[in-house]
This record gives structure tokens, sequence and C-alpha cells, in this order.
């Protein structure tokens, strides 16, 4: 799962197109029902995931 989001994204941010430091996101917080499927991954920076927090 991890490696077709990697693709889908392009091995960048989806926010700013940084290539460093990126993480694995749930678009909506496992917190909040979201599952873990490719469609609600996204690779973020560490920058833009820590601004993130559990923000929809």
């Amino acid at each position: 799962m991890k490696s077709e989001v990697w693709q889908r994204d392009g091995g960048r941010c989806r926010e700013c197109g940084d290539t460093h430091y990126l993480e694995f996101d749930h678009v909506i917080p496992l917190s909040r029902g979201g599952a873990t499927s490719v469609g609600n991954l996204q690779n973020l920076c560490r920058r833009r995931n820590l601004e993130k927090g559990a923000r929809l």
C-alpha cells in the first residue's frame, strides 16, 4: 500500500512538493474514523504533517 501511495504522489509532499523528510499521513485522521487505505493516505513533508496534526 505504501508503495502505491509513494508512486501516486511521485515521492513528493502533496502540499509543497518537497522531497525530504516525507511521512505517510492519513487525509482523514484515524482518530476521526479515517481508514488506512490508498485513498486516505498521502505523502506530506514533516513540516506540513506537523502543521496539519489531527485537523481535516
